[in-house]
Order: C-alpha cells, then structure tokens, then sequence
C-alpha cells in the first residue's frame, strides 16, 4: 500500500503495528496449545507449533521493521526493502531508531567471563541469525536443520514497544502541529 501522505502514513503503520502484534499473538497461542501436557502426545500438534511459531513471528518482525521504517522515514518517497530478510530491514531503519533498538535490546556480557560470547547477544544479531526465518521454515523440508530461539520473542517486543512509541510521538507531533489524527 502506498500512503498519500504523512497522517496516511501514520494510519498505515498503526495498522501494520496491528498486524504485527495480532501475527505474534497467534504465535502465542499456538505454542500455549501446543505445549498443553495432552498435547504432546499428537505429533500433529507439536509440528504445527514446530513449524508455525517461527513463521508468524518472523513474519510479525518483518512487519514491525517495515513499520518501523515508515515511522523513521515518512517523509521520504518510496518504503521499505520488499524483502524478508530481517537484517536488511533492520540495516535501512534511520540511525536514530536502531540507537532506540539497541538502548531497549542491549548485548549482555558476564562481567565475571568478558572473554565468552555474551550471555543474550543484541538485537540486531538476534536478528541477523534469523534473517531469513521466514524463508527457512516456510521450506523446512530444504534444510537439514533449523533452530528459533525463544529470545526472539523479546526482540518483537521490542521492535513492537518501540514502533508503538515513536508512532505515539508522531501523533503528539502532528497534533501539536494542527493535523487531524
């Protein structure tokens, strides 16, 4: 969809932002489901979970970036990468928001051992060892062997709270200048 304008635009990527977060709320459930003690048993349901978490969240991230953009860039022509790769969305946000990003979803290091891989690696490198999840597991079958990590889940949060609030900071922004909401 292309926007017409700048309160356009600010529509579009509340919807999208929606959308994100309806996308990783059926992630959501589909793990409580699938992960309920009768469940496991069915191995028609642990493969649904398997195979349907990581699509809708990885999608829902894709969303969210794209979303992101829109809020980083509206005044410019044009949108996002038409891509899926979660890096190169992350990589085409403004400097300004993956400086938010990176303050919400900090690297964290054992102080006690700096000389090990972090204990939770930041945002963008969740990112970039998921940057093409949704490619990947919408084609399991291609691949010998695929892996999601949990820590996912909180850096869509984070790409999510950090949409919602730049976009609610537009909003005051294009109030304060006598624009309709």
């Amino acid at each position: 969809m292309e926007a017409k304008d700048e309160i356009d635009t600010h529509r579009m990527t509340a919807r999208m932002l929606r959308q994100a977060a309806s996308l990783n709320r059926a992630a959501e459930i589909l793990y409580q489901v699938g992960n309920k003690p009768a469940d496991k048993s069915h191995g028609d349901d642990f493969s649904a979970v398997f195979h349907g978490v990581p699509i809708l969240r990885a999608q829902s991230a894709e969303i969210a970036l794209k979303a992101l953009w829109y809020i980083g860039r509206h005044r410019e022509d044009g949108g996002p990468p038409r891509s899926h790769n979660l890096t190169k969305l992350h990589d085409v946000l403004p400097e300004k928001i993956q400086k938010l990003l990176v303050a919400a979803f900090p690297e964290i290091s054992d102080p006690s051992s700096p000389h090990l891989p972090p204990v939770r690696q930041g945002l963008r490198a969740v990112l970039n060892e998921h940057e093409d999840a949704l490619k990947q597991w919408r084609y399991t079958y291609e691949y010998d062997s695929l892996r999601f990590e949990n820590v996912f889940d909180e850096v869509l949060k984070t790409l999510m709270n950090t949409g919602w609030q730049l976009h609610t900071e537009w909003l005051n922004k294009l109030q304060a200048q006598g624009n309709p909401s």
